[in-house]
């Protein structure tokens, strides 16, 4: 079999086809075409549709919010080198995939329930980080809803990455400790 028809090659054309077209696009005949198969390859990795989305949305909550958790743990224990990579990873992210989900879970509830428990595990991780560096925990609460909340209308301009200078800037704000 073709190292690209694998299992993970249809879940990143899923990611791919949801962020450029959006929920409606996820569709078995539709990613087969864009991968150039027939949808009998579809069925050899998934059940069935319910199942390709769910793994799909799997894909997303990992690609995009425990790996990057995970990549800033690695860069140092100190809360502040660790949220200064995370505000640069995730102004550098494709916004367009996020902004997709976001208007799939307006309807559908599975997805809003991921999309819910991705929001709750980035808003504890960024006031964790917060507090660490010195806010007392309702401030940093507050604050990491405020910024995570920024971050997501930052998303739906179409932007997808800001300057460095920018990112410190921001930083520098979030590092003003009353």
């Amino acid at each position: 079999m073709d190292e690209r028809l694998n299992r993970q090659a249809w879940i990143d054309a899923g990611l791919g086809k949801l962020a450029e077209e959006g929920p409606q696009s996820l569709k078995v005949m539709g990613i087969a075409q864009h991968l150039g198969v027939t949808k009998g390859s579809f069925y050899w990795h998934f059940s069935d549709l319910q199942a390709y989305k769910t793994e799909v949305l799997r894909a997303w909550e990992g690609k995009y919010t425990l790996d990057v958790m995970q990549q800033a743990n690695g860069v140092g224990t100190d809360a502040r080198t660790r949220l200064q990579f995370l505000l640069g990873t995730t102004f550098g992210q494709r916004s367009d995939l996020g902004c997709a989900i976001r208007a799939w879970a307006l309807t559908d509830e599975h997805v809003a329930q991921v999309q819910n428990r991705v929001d709750q595990g980035r808003l504890s991780y960024v006031t964790e980080l917060l507090h660490e560096i010195g806010w007392p925990v309702d401030d940093a609460a507050a604050l990491a809803q405020f910024l995570y909340y920024a971050v997501i209308g930052y998303s739906h301009t179409g932007r997808q990455a800001t300057s460095e200078r920018d990112v410190a800037l921001y930083l520098a704000m979030l590092l003003k400790v009353p």
